[in-house]
């Protein structure tokens, strides 16, 4: 639909005369003549879309403050002030999106862990080995440390930073990433790119593996305040992490 002004007018079912449209840019006319200013003309879904983009930037921004001001002091000792002026905005905006600060950082880590997912399932586009695919999920692991660094940390240091109940809802989310995982491993023993291990402690040796080559980028001072994407430990990260599988690969195959 587009919106150009307001339709002919009927009286009786009658023409009376077509009234003017008021075009959204238009000048009101005067005495003299002058040229009709360019009719600009929207789609009825085009301010949608446009809002739609504003509040998921806004949102955005929120978060990666939140981020960093939650894994520098915890959940408990975080505030939503310390929240806003790291956004820069005021604190009456951060509750129009989030009525609460647990609210603010449950919506964060869904946030968080759908964006890690997606990237996961995106290297995981391409038909690959059980070696190959999980290279691709530590590549991918690693590049969440790199460039969502305080969420990566806060999300690592469960005992220190997060609530009850987040620490529940990490721990479930890791439990499904080590079915997958173990899946994975058992696939590939069956196809004999790896020798028969038990699939489940396989998994918890290459999370262990992946974690350890990403934990001392995890704990920078530049990490920690949403930097980490800078700093020298985070500079080849990548790299240490395929040689470092080597190693768990050569466990798997000999």
């Amino acid at each position: 639909m587009y919106f150009q002004g307001r339709p002919p007018r009927r009286l009786g079912g009658t023409d009376r005369g077509t009234e003017k449209r008021f075009i959204l840019a238009g000048a009101a006319e005067s005495g003299s003549k002058r040229k009709d200013k360019p009719k600009r003309i929207f789609r009825a879904g085009c301010i949608k879309e446009v809002f739609a983009v504003r509040e998921k930037t806004k949102s955005a921004q929120i978060f990666e403050a939140a981020a960093g001001v939650f894994a520098e002091k915890g959940f408990h000792a975080a505030t939503v002030e310390e929240i806003a002026s790291r956004a820069g905005i005021g604190k009456g905006t951060v509750y129009e999106y989030f009525p609460s600060k647990e609210a603010l950082f449950r919506a964060m880590l869904k946030a968080g862990m759908q964006s890690y997912l997606a990237a996961v399932r995106e290297r995981l586009k391409r038909p690959a080995s059980a070696r190959g695919a999980l290279e691709q999920i530590a590549l991918a692991h690693a590049c969440f440390v790199r460039e969502k660094g305080a969420l990566a940390r806060l999300i690592a240091d469960e005992q220190g930073c997060l609530a009850p109940w987040a620490r529940e809802w990490v721990f479930r989310m890791r439990e499904r990433k080590l079915e997958a995982i173990a899946k994975l491993i058992a696939r590939g023993a069956e196809q004999g790119e790896f020798r028969p291990v038990n699939p489940r402690l396989a998994a918890e040796v290459f999370l262990g593996v992946v974690g350890a080559i990403c934990l001392p980028a995890l704990f920078t001072r530049e990490c920690a305040s949403g930097r980490g994407s800078g700093s020298p430990a985070h500079a080849g990260l990548e790299s240490r992490m395929l040689e470092g599988l080597k190693i768990f690969f050569h466990g798997l195959t000999k």
